[in-house]
């Protein structure tokens, strides 16, 4: 996956193969204000306005960065 566009925003993009499934162990721990789960236009709209306010963001996506919108095409309904 390419985070070439944001990285060069100035973001910090990690991209992992992995996924884990069932539970986390106990001793992993996490230290983030919000979960965002896609990387749309909306996705990317509340991960910016919580990093503004001084929130660590987490966004999850399952395949390329920037939705379907930024990359395929919208039709507006």
């Amino acid at each position: 996956m390419n985070t070439r566009g944001i990285t060069d925003a100035g973001w910090l993009a990690r991209v992992s193969d992995t996924i884990t499934r069932g539970l986390m162990p106990e001793t992993t721990t996490h230290d983030y204000d919000l979960a965002v789960i896609g990387s749309g236009g909306g996705a990317f709209a509340a991960a910016i306005r919580a990093t503004n306010l001084g929130k660590r963001v987490l966004m999850v996506e399952r395949s390329t960065i920037g939705g379907t919108c930024v990359n395929t095409g919208c039709v507006p309904s």
